[in-house]
């Protein structure tokens, strides 16, 4: 996605000249830092902005849990799980649930003041909508929660919702404008919206079996991950039991605002079709704010206890998991194995080709090499395999990206010299017949072979 915002930078057109399904917020938040840095400055930046908002984010749940309990160790504790959360290897990323967490955050701060100010709540839903589709189910899990289970008058509650879809239409209407200017409306309709549902429903495996698989791989690793959320849940409820004590009738609707909005959003992770731990991160507010609010439940002293024992806890796992990687990365010069060999593809590719020239990388997955290359791909394919059936679903969409490429083959064609990557026997046999018929190879770095097109 970096490399397709470097390149939107460069002249080319989302949806038409790149081939993506995921929304455009996700690709505009990077164009400006490509836009304004030097392309392999970018990413560093973006990871600073990151960090950033992880921080925005704690801070906003730490607001929404002192607004329900009044109590500095909730709302500290709630803050803590979330930053620590979102440092774990499967959420460390910059796919669009990451930065739908952040206007929907700010939503629920919305609608848990006095007056809501539900037009701003609509936009922020659109926001959050054109970063991740998936933000759908966190809107309908945040309106039941403050709509239905509030029980507002009927009038009210209409007046309010016809505010939020105004505020998600304003957005809807500024995205749709933008598309209009660039004459791409209905490739950006097909993409974010038809094929987006096309690979949701992909269909595969019988639905027991499914079933069993998201089991295994989501709920078991969900369970495991947020072990934090539930520990800390668990304990507070047991030192309230042991004290006689009870969870406060005003928290009661909190709770079950949050406990709504967890399953909602787990049922979103499901409905996807597809099965990868980063979808969990649409999880984290609901989980957070939930160990927040049943920390309170607890004795003020068991409270300070349970809090401080979870910074230490959490600060301690941080420093275990990080010291030895920042030891690895110190022995290797601080530039990650993984980097350092893109650069040295991406020097490649500047030495065998021109500017004006585009590239084609087939089993390679070294995808940074577009922008620190500053080299374009050919026909807008930057992964091969979105040219396969699996991706495209239709049988004829697989046989005119072969044709185009056929048509106009890229100057330099990177290829994976190993036979460890994924791919069909149709695409094998394809690149096959085109590296055999029209190219030559000239250079070898590593797993990567360069061939060069040759002169007609």
């Amino acid at each position: 996605m970096m490399s397709e915002a470097w390149a939107m930078t460069r002249g080319e057109l989302l949806y038409r000249d790149i081939a993506q399904i995921h929304p455009v917020l996700n690709f505009a938040v990077f164009v400006p830092f490509f836009a304004w840095l030097k392309p392999a400055v970018a990413p560093h930046a973006i990871k600073a902005f990151n960090a950033a908002l992880v921080c925005g984010g704690a801070f906003m749940v730490r607001r929404l849990v002192a607004r329900w309990t009044a109590d500095r160790d909730c709302a500290l504790a709630a803050a803590l799980l979330f930053a620590w959360l979102l440092g774990r290897d499967w959420a460390v990323s910059s796919y669009g649930e990451f930065y739908t967490l952040f206007p929907v955050l700010l939503s629920a701060l919305l609608l848990q003041a006095k007056q809501p100010r539900w037009a701003a709540v609509g936009a922020l839903w659109g926001v959050a909508f054109f970063f991740k589709q998936v933000a759908v189910f966190d809107a309908a899990a945040l309106t039941a929660g403050f709509l239905l289970l509030r029980r507002r008058p009927a009038a009210e509650a209409a007046r309010a919702a016809l505010r939020i879809a105004a505020g998600g239409a304003v957005v809807t209407a500024v995205v749709a404008a933008y598309f209009a200017l660039k004459g791409t409306v209905p490739e950006a309709f097909e993409a974010m919206f038809t094929r987006a549902l096309a690979y949701r429903s992909l269909p595969g495996l019988p639905l027991a079996t499914r079933a069993g698989l998201f089991a295994k791989l989501m709920i078991g690793p969900c369970l495991r991950e947020f072990a934090p959320c539930w520990l800390l849940a668990a304990a507070a409820l047991a030192a309230a039991r042991y004290r006689g004590a009870s969870m406060p009738v005003a928290l009661s609707e909190p709770l079950r605002i949050c406990a709504l909005w967890l399953c909602v959003a787990f049922f979103g992770v499901w409905s996807v079709g597809k099965i990868h731990l980063h979808y969990a991160l649409v999880l984290v507010p609901s989980a957070c704010l939930l160990a927040g609010l049943s920390l309170h439940a607890a004795p003020p002293r068991a409270r300070r206890v349970l809090s401080r024992a979870l910074a230490a806890v959490l600060l301690l796992l941080g420093a275990l998991t990080c010291a030895p990687r920042l030891r690895d990365l110190a022995k290797e010069g601080w530039i990650d194995q993984r980097v350092r060999g893109s650069l040295a593809l991406a020097a490649k590719i500047r030495e065998r080709t021109r500017p004006d020239e585009r590239i084609f990388l087939y089993g390679i997955n070294n995808l940074d090499v577009f922008y620190l290359s500053e080299r374009l791909p050919s026909n807008g394919i930057y992964m091969y395999l979105s040219m396969e059936k699996a991706f495209l679903h239709k049988p004829e969409l697989v046989e005119l990206q072969r044709r185009q490429m056929r048509e106009a083959p890229p100057s330099l064609m990177v290829v994976n010299n190993t036979p460890t990557y994924a791919a069909s026997l149709e695409t094998r046999e394809f690149f096959s017949a085109l590296l055999r018929d029209r190219y030559e190879r000239v250079d070898t770095l590593g797993v990567a072979d360069l061939y060069r097109l040759k002169a007609r």
